[in-house]
């Protein structure tokens, strides 16, 4: 069935630096990344703002513990 999931869990995540390389996998790794233990870094996350502006404004209001750098 193409139109649905099946996710068999639960495995743990761990935080990693990773590089996002479009919008949906950079979104992917947000939401990895907020469940993951540990930090997560995201490289050239300033694609994600082309499909979500001011994502980790957004996540911030609802209590997700994210910080844009520029470094």
């Amino acid at each position: 069935d193409p139109h649905r999931a099946i996710i068999v869990g639960p495995t743990s995540l761990r935080g990693a630096e990773l590089k996002s390389l479009d919008i949906r996998a950079g979104m992917t790794m947000i939401v990895a990344g907020l469940v993951a233990e540990g930090e997560t870094t995201i490289l050239d996350a300033q694609i994600i703002d082309r499909g979500f502006e001011a994502i980790d404004n957004r996540l911030r209001a609802i209590g997700a513990d994210i910080i844009r750098s520029s470094k």
